[in-house]
Parts: structure tokens; C-alpha cells; sequence
């Protein structure tokens, strides 16, 4: 039975929500459990604090090549904005995204752009936006898998790549603008508007992905320096394979901002080189200066996500 006065939509959002919070919960309690939380505090106790400095600033930095790539975005659909609101925007969607799963908190950019753009582009946006990372992410994978002759990655990451090749190349080809009715079907297509406006001119397509290959690198060299932090050194090529795998699991809507699914990847593809207690602190540091400090920082910013005019 429902509660009263609450519309039965709403109800169900709040009850995935619940589901997902206590599913984060229950993994990393398994993860604390399964290592011990005394192993990890003496991780914490003998880490190194610059190289814990240094990855903060990688995240800070992510932030405002995430504006620039933003405001390039809007730009190669014919239109301006300032570079900082962009950066505004950016921070406010870091409270959201620890509260709505697989970073869902960036699609309320799109609403709060409705004064620039149509709010089927905004989406648009952000799912391309998140197409191009999956696609960076694999490529790195598929690269770094070859270098160290990881056979079954390689095939996994080339056949990820082709398929979303295809998957871009029918979006490509659909005809947006020739759809007028006001209907469901003309309003999913119009999300697809972007990926049209993306090749249209090629500063906009190197721009936005020399921005997404730079974060992505930053990323796993972050992780890197986390591990360093501990004194856990692991291969570099390696990271340039197992990190972006860990990162592409940690984008599945299971749970909050990829708590505990991440962490559980990094133990498994990195249990060679690290132990267990080390490679859960550098996922529960990664959670800590990737998504909960910037949370912290944007709170001021939320009032950016407010539509203008």
C-alpha cells in the first residue's frame, strides 16, 4: 500500500532509490567484512598524503575541463554560454550524483539549460557525452590490452567499439530535423540531435574528445597515485588496462556514484599486484576525492542548476 497523498511513480522512484542505497550498503559492508576494517585503517595510517594532495587536484581539475568540454558542447549547437556557468554546473551536479545513481545528477543539467537549449538537446548531450567516455575508456583498453597481450580484453573492448560505431553511424543517419509532430517518437529522436551537430565541425569533435581523453588519462593516473599512496605500486600499462574497466562497472546504475561495484572490480583486477585491503582503500579514496569532497565543494552551487530568465 502506498503512502497517501503520494503519486505512485513518485513512490516507485523513492523505493529503487532505497533498493540501490541499501545494495551500496550491503556491498561495501561485505568488502569491509571480507578484508577487515583494521586492515584497512592501517592502509590509511601509512599513506602517503601528497600523492592523496595530488589526485585531489586531478579531481578539481576534472571539473573544469568537464566546464570546457560543456561550454564546447553548446557552442558546436550554435549557441553561447559563459565557461563559468558551465563550471557552476558541473560542481552542482556532484550532491545529485551521490544521491541518483550511475551519475544521473547530469541530466538535470539539461533542465536547467532550457533557457540555451530544448531540453531533448540537453539530454542529447549528456548521453552522448557518456557514449564518448565509454568509447575512450574502451579504446584505452583496447590499446593498453594489446601492449600486454591480454587476448580475451582485447576481443571484449573491439567488439564493445564496433558496436557502438554502428550504434552511432544509425543515429547519425536519422533524419532529426525532418520530424515536426509533437509526439514521444519526435521527442527521443531529438536527443540524437547532438550526436548530428558533433560532426558537423570538426574543432567542436577534437575539442570535446581531446578534453575526454585527457580526463580519462587523468583518472587513471589518478588511481595510480593512490595506489602509490599506500605503497602499493602496480604496473602502469596494467592500470591503462584495468582501470577503465573498473571505471566502465562502476557506471552501471547499481549503486551510489559506483561505491562498492567500483571497489570490487579494483580488488579482482588488481589482486596481482595488490592486496585486498589496499586496492578497497584506494576505491574507498577514490570515492572520497572523485565524488564526496566535490559533493562537499558544490553544495554552493546547486542554486546554478535554477533555469534563467
Amino acid at each position: 500500500m502506498t503512502p497517501p497523498n503520494l503519486p505512485i511513480k513518485q513512490y516507485k522512484n523513492y523505493l529503487l532509490y532505497l533498493i540501490i542505497y541499501i545494495l551500496t550498503v550491503f556491498i561495501l559492508f561485505l568488502l569491509l567484512q571480507h578484508v577487515g576494517i583494521y586492515q584497512i585503517a592501517d592502509e590509511i595510517k601509512k599513506s602517503n598524503p601528497v600523492y592523496i594532495c595530488y589526485s585531489f587536484i586531478l579531481s578539481i581539475i576534472f571539473v573544469i575541463l568537464s566546464g570546457f568540454k560543456l561550454k564546447l558542447f553548446i557552442g558546436m549547437m550554435g549557441h553561447n554560454i559563459k565557461t563559468s556557468r558551465c563550471i557552476k554546473l558541473i560542481f552542482a551536479t556532484y550532491p545529485l550524483n551521490i544521491i541518483i545513481p550511475s551519475k544521473g545528477g547530469d541530466f538535470l543539467k539539461s533542465w536547467s539549460l532550457r533557457d540555451i537549449l530544448p531540453l531533448s538537446h540537453g539530454i542529447g548531450i549528456v548521453i552522448l557525452e557518456r557514449l564518448i567516455d565509454i568509447f575512450i575508456l574502451c579504446l584505452l583498453t583496447l590499446i593498453s590490452s594489446i601492449v600486454i597481450r591480454q587476448l580475451k580484453i582485447s576481443i571484449a573492448s573491439f567488439s564493445l567499439i564496433l558496436s557502438m560505431f554502428l550504434f552511432i553511424y544509425f543515429i547519425y543517419k536519422l533524419p532529426f530535423k525532418e520530424y515536426n509532430k509533437k509526439n514521444l517518437i519526435q521527442k527521443i529522436l531529438k536527443t540524437g540531435y547532438p550526436l548530428k551537430c558533433l560532426f558537423k565541425d570538426k574543432k567542436y569533435l577534437i575539442g570535446i574528445f581531446s578534453i575526454s581523453l585527457i580526463i580519462w588519462l587523468g583518472s587513471i593516473l589518478q588511481v595510480y597515485l593512490l595506489y602509490l599512496s599506500i605503497g602499493q605500486p602496480v604496473p602502469v600499462l596494467y592500470s591503462f588496462t584495468a582501470v577503465p574497466i573498473a571505471i566502465f562497472i562502476g557506471f552501471m546504475p547499481v549503486t551510489i556514484a559506483g561505491m562498492g561495484t567500483r571497489d570490487l572490480a579494483l580488488v579482482y583486477l588488481f589482486s596481482a599486484y595488490a592486496d585486498n585491503a589496499s586496492s578497497v582503500t584506494v576505491g574507498l579514496y577514490l570515492s572520497l576525492l572523485r565524488y564526496w569532497m566535490l559533493a562537499l565543494i558544490g553544495l554552493p552551487f546547486i542554486k546554478a542548476l535554477k533555469v534563467r530568465g
